[in-house]
């Protein structure tokens, strides 16, 4: 379910941000060459929380 990926993904932030913050800017895409993908699909994440949260608020 679309549940269970958004609950995989927030699972990997963790791992994610750790890695990251050793390298330089240069070195993630180098490593890491589908990291554009990987942001991507974190901003979709993010945006279908915030209207998530904004429908629990009205």
């Amino acid at each position: 379910t679309q549940e269970d990926k958004n609950d995989r993904l927030y699972s990997t932030l963790p791992m994610i941000i750790k890695v990251l913050s050793v390298l330089s800017n240069n070195e993630w895409e180098e490593y890491f060459p589908e990291l554009s993908e990987y942001t991507l699909t974190l901003a979709k994440l993010l945006v279908y929380e915030i209207h998530l949260w904004v429908d629990k608020e009205i």
